[in-house]
């Protein structure tokens, strides 16, 4: 699939769904550009996020997805990318990460790791870096690694793409106005996509949009009421794939980059990135999705989203769930 270039690593790692109703987006994965879009219509920002919950938070829902249990020393799991400069403590990146070279990112300070047991790591420019999963306790500033490193498990697609789960087609023939031999996973399909989401993006009524079918059919999906045929021509003269244009209920893509403007403005200490969905709705990745974080996340988006277009995200969850 061409969306999917760059993955946050703390969203493989578990979720706290506030209100049921998102998905995670493939990402660009610290320190993340703000709004920074990828050709999927995909969003990522920098922490820093704060205003009233209007959503609800289910108390059993907060235990099971590492809340409550994490304010005590149990072990927790986690997975992303390790990294140490020079002779600084080495940290865990649980949120976004600058795909430079050396890569750039921050989190937790790692107690009793040793590089030799990493599953794979690099060094370049007095840095040294790899991806693993984690099993330690955290005390609030230190993880203390309780296991060896081992190979992380992110979610992949069904064409191999790494960072989402599989997704609906939106439309029962994406191929009616042509398309049907496109190779959405040849070199030219990258910027097509890129092509397409800068057609549509622009338009108050757009939701997101995602590719189906090996990234030969786009999805776009538009808020209710907007002029489907106008889009649709808009996308049919940017993507030569298959293509598919549905309305939705979700939150418009401006409304979800208004909201996390709101997260920024915020600074929510504990969140790691946050993230406008492909099929709407905005992911908040947290450090530890605890009843303060997901209290406060809530309060920052208040009189800003409906409660089904709210996901948070905890990095670190308990082992075993």
């Amino acid at each position: 699939m061409v969306m999917g270039r760059e993955l946050t690593a703390a969203a493989a790692a578990g979720a706290f769904m506030v209100i049921a109703g998102c998905a995670s987006g493939d990402t660009p994965d610290g320190e993340p550009v703000t709004a920074t879009s990828t050709n999927d219509g995909a969003a990522t920002t920098t922490p820093a996020q704060s205003a009233q919950p209007s959503a609800a938070v289910d108390d059993a829902a907060i235990t099971s997805a590492g809340g409550k249990d994490t304010e005590t020393h149990a072990e927790l799991v986690g997975q992303g990318l390790v990294i140490q400069v020079a002779d600084d403590a080495p940290q865990f990146c649980l949120g976004s990460v600058t795909e430079s070279y050396p890569p750039q990112c921050s989190g937790p300070a790692l107690d009793g790791l040793d590089w030799a047991q990493m599953p794979e790591s690099e060094e370049a420019l007095g840095t040294r870096w790899g991806s693993a999963r984690l099993v330690g306790t955290y005390d609030g500033q230190m993880f203390t690694l309780t296991e060896a490193p081992s190979e992380p498990t992110f979610q992949s697609e069904p064409d191999g793409d790494v960072g989402s789960q599989a997704r609906e087609q939106v439309c029962d023939d994406p191929f009616a106005a042509g398309g049907a031999d496109y190779d959405g996973r040849s070199e030219e399909s990258f910027m097509d996509g890129q092509d397409l989401i800068e057609a549509v993006s622009s338009d108050p009524a757009f939701v997101g949009a995602y590719t189906t079918d090996d990234g030969s059919v786009y999805n776009v999906l538009i808020a209710q009421g907007a002029d489907v045929n106008g889009i649709e021509a808009q996308a049919q003269d940017a993507w030569p794939g298959g293509l598919c244009v549905q309305t939705t209920d979700a939150a418009t893509r401006q409304q979800v980059l208004a909201a996390q403007d709101m997260v920024a403005e915020a600074a929510v200490p504990e969140v790691r990135a946050t993230e406008a969905a492909v099929e709407g709705g905005l992911d908040v990745t947290v450090l530890l999705a605890d009843e303060a974080t997901i209290g406060a996340v809530l309060e920052a988006l208040a009189g800003t989203l409906d409660e089904g277009d709210i996901t948070i995200r905890g990095a670190l969850v308990p082992v075993g769930q």
